[in-house]
């Protein structure tokens, strides 16, 4: 994520970097320690988008082992 900063402190447009391939993209739009480091709120832990070109693509879902597994929501 770019975070470019407003004419208002503390404000920011944050642009996404999108991940493109070809299904279409992936892209991450919240991360709790990017948003920290920009001192903003971090209630969420992460949240991400994603679209797909193409009616019917599907798009797995990865399992992760602690210390690093994440709670999805789809």
């Amino acid at each position: 994520m770019k975070f470019l900063p407003l004419p208002l402190d503390g404000a920011y447009i944050i642009k996404p970097d999108f991940k493109l391939d070809s299904r279409g993209y992936f892209s991450r739009i919240f991360c709790e320690k990017t948003f920290s480091e920009m001192h903003l709120d971090t209630t969420l832990s992460q949240c991400n988008i994603s679209f797909n070109g193409y009616r019917g693509v599907l798009r797995g879902m990865h399992y992760q082992r602690a210390p690093h597994q994440e709670v999805k929501i789809v």
